[in-house]
């Protein structure tokens, strides 16, 4: 969902240069619920920066003997963090929160590497 805005309206920064082909937001944000100590809760914050793209390269083709260009995946982008996330219905410490933002990224990232 986007920090600002309706999600209508809602757009990824597109690049196409040739060293950079993909998507890119710093207006991600997440929200979710958890539980702790057998207490429901809510959480929700922005996302600083979520960057999806991919790197000219090469690689060598050896049917045909020539370097081919290919556009290679480069590491994903995700940052959250803790200190901007607002949690609501319980009271966690900060190396708690620090812990459901790590949370948050992991699973994100998985997300992301299954898809």
């Amino acid at each position: 969902m986007p920090q600002n805005g309706d999600e209508k309206d809602f757009d990824f920064n597109l690049s196409i240069a040739k060293d950079d082909v993909g998507c890119s937001s710093d207006n991600l944000a997440f929200e979710g619920t958890g539980k702790y100590e057998g207490k429901e809760f809510e959480f929700r914050g922005p996302i600083k920066e979520f960057k999806l793209f991919y790197g000219l390269s090469e690689k060598y083709n050896h049917d045909h003997s020539y370097n081919a260009l290919i556009f290679k995946e480069e590491p994903f982008k995700l940052m959250i963090e803790s200190n901007d996330i607002m949690v609501k219905g319980t009271d966690l410490d900060t190396s708690q929160v620090s812990e459901l933002a790590n949370a948050i990224t992991e699973n994100l990232t998985r997300i992301k590497t299954e898809v």
